[in-house]
């Protein structure tokens, strides 16, 4: 009887044993399972972190002219930018050729390329110096994603009493000078170049006269 007794309790030993380990073994790959979703999700956020557009428009001094202010448009980020769209309050205007300030066209930009620039254009920075903006830019980081908006303000202050040294951008004096050059050469091209040749039937013809003269003298 003793010995039926403990051979039914060693069955049922083993078999909450076996239980245990199921449930234990379900348990374990159920937190696998969530640790690896984690995972999946911060590595997909990083990747999109790390392949986001940053979008600035900002005034700057233009490099070929340092009293000159230019729109300058930059896709600082890892990511391309689509449907680019940037406005500025109060609007951004530009003196015509009739002394007449003319709203300057932003034109929506349907692709911005990281490490893209592009200027435009302002005029004189004498009259911007002291403004402020506000600036709005939207775009979409995916060409069928949701368009996201952010805006900042934008002074100039820090551009008054703004002094250079040196002859500006070496890139823009090194195109200057090619350009001075390319335009010396074209007049020497289009010049007439005067070329005097002394051959030997010309030595001859002149030593046959001096004889002729010697001859005519004797």
């Amino acid at each position: 009887m003793l010995a039926t007794e403990w051979q039914m309790t060693s069955e049922e030993i083993l078999s909450w044993s076996t239980v245990g380990a199921s449930v234990a073994t379900a348990l374990s790959s159920a937190v696998l399972t969530f640790l690896t979703w984690l995972l999946f999700k911060a590595t997909k956020r990083m990747a999109e972190a790390t392949s986001e557009p940053t979008i600035t428009a900002t005034l700057e001094p233009s490099r070929w002219s340092m009293i000159h202010m230019e729109l300058c448009i930059q896709n600082g980020g890892t990511g391309p930018a689509y449907d680019v769209q940037i406005s500025f309050d109060p609007p951004l205007s530009r003196t015509d050729d009739r002394g007449q300030s003319v709203p300057l066209p932003i034109n929506s930009i349907s692709v911005l390329r990281p490490g893209q620039v592009l200027q435009n254009f302002v005029g004189e920075g004498a009259g911007l110096i002291g403004n402020a903006y506000n600036v709005a830019i939207r775009y979409r980081a995916k060409p069928a994603g949701r368009m996201l908006l952010f805006s900042y303000r934008l002074s100039l202050e820090h551009y008054r009493d703004f002094i250079q040294l040196g002859s500006g951008d070496p890139s823009v004096k090194t195109a200057e000078e090619l350009k001075r050059l390319r335009e010396v050469m074209d007049r020497f091209r289009q010049g007439r170049t005067k070329v005097d040749v002394f051959t030997q039937k010309d030595r001859s013809a002149e030593h046959d006269a001096l004889r002729r003269r010697l001859e005519g003298g004797e």
